[in-house]
C-alpha cells in the first residue's frame, strides 16, 4: 500500500453506487479506498481496526444513518474528516450532517474533480462544501433572514459575528485576531463559546448554522 496516499472508508448501501465509486476514487490522485461498508454500523466495526484519513459516507443508509454515524465517529474517532453524500441537497440535511460532525459535503452526482477536491480539502484543511451546496445555501438565505429574531441570532455578540463572517473566510486564528486586533487566546475562546452556544463541534458547523440563522451571508 502506498503510504503516500490519503486513505478513505467509503459507506454506501447501494452495491453498484458503491462500486462506481470506489473506481472513481481509486482512479485520482493520492487517493485510495482502503475499505468498504454497507450500512453505519458496519462502518464503525470497519473504522475499530481499519486505518484512515478520511470517511464518505452516504447519508441515507439503513440500520444507521450517516448521521447518527458521524455523530459516533466523533467521539471514537475524532480525527477523522467525514464527508456526507446524498442525492438531494436539503439545506436541513446538510445542516444536520455538519452539526453531527461532518467535515463536508458532496452530491452524489459530483464530478471526480469535485471528489478529488473535496477529499483533499477536507483531509489539508478540515472542511469543504462544494459550490453547488454553497449556491443552494445562499439562495435559500431569505428563510435564515426570517430567523433573525430568534434566540440563537440575538444571543450573538458583534464580536462574534465578526468572528463568524472570517470562519466563513477561511481565516486562521492568527489571522483573525491580526485583524481585529485581539489576541489569538481569545478567538479561540470566542469561538469555543459560540461552539456552546450553537451546540456545534466543527468550523464549519459554526459557519452553516450562522448562516441558516441569518447571522451572516454566503459570499460567493
Amino acid at each position: 500500500m502506498n503510504q503516500g496516499k490519503i486513505k478513505v472508508v467509503l459507506a454506501e448501501d447501494q452495491q453498484l453506487v458503491r462500486a462506481a465509486l470506489v473506481s472513481l476514487m481509486n482512479d485520482l490522485i493520492n487517493i485510495e479506498v482502503v475499505a468498504e461498508a454497507e450500512d453505519g454500523v458496519q462502518l464503525l466495526n470497519i473504522l475499530d481496526k481499519t486505518p484512515c484519513d478520511i470517511v464518505v459516507t452516504d447519508i441515507r443508509m439503513p440500520k444507521m444513518d450517516g448521521i447518527e454515524a458521524v455523530s459516533k465517529i466523533g467521539e471514537y474517532h475524532p480525527n477523522l474528516g467525514v464527508i456526507g453524500l446524498s442525492q438531494h441537497d436539503d439545506n436541513d440535511i446538510i445542516v444536520e450532517f455538519i452539526r453531527a460532525g461532518g467535515r463536508g459535503f458532496l452530491l452524489k452526482n459530483a464530478d471526480p474533480v469535485e471528489v478529488e477536491t473535496a477529499i483533499h480539502r477536507v483531509y489539508e484543511t478540515g472542511h469543504y462544501l462544494n459550490a453547488e451546496v454553497s449556491q443552494s445555501l445562499f439562495q435559500n438565505s431569505f428563510r435564515a433572514r426570517r430567523r433573525r429574531n430568534s434566540s440563537l441570532f440575538n444571543g450573538v455578540t458583534e464580536r462574534e459575528a465578526e468572528i463568524l463572517k472570517l470562519l466563513s473566510k477561511e481565516h486562521t486564528a492568527a489571522e483573525m485576531a491580526e485583524k481585529l486586533n485581539i489576541s489569538s487566546r481569545t478567538v479561540e475562546k470566542h469561538i469555543s463559546h459560540l461552539h456552546t452556544k450553537f451546540g456545534t463541534k466543527k468550523t464549519i458547523g459554526l459557519v452553516l448554522t450562522a448562516i441558516r440563522e441569518g447571522i451572516i451571508q454566503v459570499e460567493l
